[in-house]
């Protein structure tokens, strides 16, 4: 019976990031996660200028807005070195909340210009911290396969249909059961196998988990509740990225998927698509 090696003392596998799999300067959206893999590629305390701009915090019931002098990662969070007192504190990142988080990432990365390659690198570690723990590093074939999705996802998106067609992987958001139940992350789905040859609506799930990718673009996602609508009943809202996951070097086994954002659209459903 062949055995599983764990590679927890084996140098890691550095990748060279594609381009294409890079995200836009501000990578908008990834939230605390994004400033924590900021600040792993630092290495060392971000000293932030006095324009920063400053860090809403939530203690409790209270919110505060508070300028930020310098800030480094720690356990689950952040050790903050406020300029208003010119204390260090330990902030969770529970207390951060997600706006105020993605305006401090845009900052960072045009004022600093840290290197995004090393940031994308710290971010898919920290995103697939559990599979790390439990299969070993991220290796060869994991990036591969996250690039070669990444690329898949990409590509679908260029050209002049771009905003006018959507693909499987797009967010969808708007209501179900005529109005009642309000989504922002849903997600179009590829035709499923039941549905017949001549049916060309565009189907989704409305309240997904996050959806396996698989090789060919082709996606998997439990959640509900299911629906079809007609393409004309989707509007263009934007572009932005989110998060998809195969199986990684392991296989198909107990935390064994890896985790990877892609680029998508999004899209807003009328309510003339009465579902």
């Amino acid at each position: 019976m062949q055995t599983n090696i764990r590679t927890y003392g084996k140098t890691p596998f550095i990748p060279t990031i594609p381009k294409e799999c890079l995200p836009d300067a501000k990578a908008y959206g990834r939230g605390t996660a994004y400033l924590r893999a900021i600040a792993d590629a630092f290495g060392q305390p971000i000293e932030l200028t006095d324009s920063a701009p400053r860090l809403c915090i939530k203690q409790g019931d209270t919110v505060t807005l508070r300028p930020v002098k310098t800030l480094q990662p720690t356990y689950m969070g952040f050790d903050i070195l406020f300029a208003d007192t010119g204390r260090k504190e330990r902030i969770y990142s529970w207390q951060l909340p997600e706006r105020e988080v993605n305006i401090l990432n845009e900052h960072i990365m045009e004022h600093f210009h840290p290197d995004p390659a090393k940031i994308e690198l710290e971010y898919l570690k920290l995103i697939n911290s559990s599979f790390i723990m439990e299969h070993g590093e991220l290796d060869e074939s994991d990036f591969e396969k996250i690039f070669n999705a990444q690329k898949l996802m990409a590509t679908m998106r260029l050209g002049a249909q771009a905003h006018s067609t959507p693909f499987p992987g797009d967010t969808l958001q708007g209501t179900y059961y005529h109005g009642a139940h309000p989504f922002t992350n849903g997600i179009i789905l590829s035709k499923p196998r039941w549905a017949a040859d001549n049916d060309t609506r565009i189907h989704f799930c409305a309240q997904p988990y996050t959806p396996y990718l698989c090789s060919n673009g082709a996606l998997d996602t439990s959640g509900g509740p299911f629906f079809a609508t007609e393409k004309i009943y989707l509007t263009f809202v934007g572009e932005e990225e989110r998060l998809f996951w195969c199986f990684g070097h392991d296989g198909a086994c107990g935390n064994g998927g890896i985790h990877f954002p892609c680029r998508t659209n999004r899209w807003s459903l009328n309510e003339a698509a009465d579902i």
